[in-house]
């Protein structure tokens, strides 16, 4: 008796543990960290910006992953631009089905002309993605998780209408270090 207790308590305080390591969870999106300023409310927009932003990609939807982009990006970037852009994410081959926020960085200032608070995220799909040639907005590109085939990491910046996705493009030279910008 004392053994099917003992492994009673063990089974629930190790599922306990498992559940405490999500901070938010909403359908597709775990949070497993926390948003620099933002309470359950905004956090919810972001998840759903998120989950709508590569659910576009993945279901080939290019007018609703292109509405995700901030008013400054849209600006900034060459038109032209953005369905090569949306063509390179596909090649990622991701699956949204489940989405771990790993982390959630606060940039010191928002790259070039955006306007609001800039956010690095980095998410884990879950399963491997083709990151064999990482797109130039992935901040992951100039990092040490540059390999990680299950890591993506974009930009958002905070709007009136929440959170939307930005392109702040990282560089790379040629031993593959970490240049910065453009």
């Amino acid at each position: 008796m004392k053994s099917i207790l003992f492994i009673f308590f063990l089974t629930f305080s190790i599922s306990s543990i498992a559940q405490d390591d999500v901070v938010y969870q909403f359908n597709n999106v775990s949070f497993m960290t926390t948003v620099p300023g933002a309470g359950e409310g905004k956090v919810k927009r972001l998840a759903a910006l998120i989950s709508d932003y590569f659910s576009a990609v993945e279901n080939d939807k290019y007018d609703i992953w292109y509405s995700k982009f901030s008013d400054s990006t849209i600006a900034r970037v060459a038109p032209h631009k953005f369905p090569n852009k949306f063509r390179r994410m596909k090649e990622y081959e991701m699956h949204g089905d489940s989405i771990r926020v790993l982390s959630v960085n606060r940039l010191a200032s928002p790259f070039e002309n955006e306007v609001g608070t800039e956010f690095e995220i980095v998410v884990d799909f879950g399963a491997d993605i083709n990151v064999a040639n990482r797109v130039s907005f992935d901040h992951l590109k100039r990092g040490k998780e540059n390999t990680n085939p299950r890591l993506f990491g974009f930009n958002v910046i905070t709007s009136e209408k929440g959170y939307e996705i930005c392109i702040h493009k990282y560089g790379t030279d040629n031993r593959g270090d970490g240049s910065g910008n453009n």
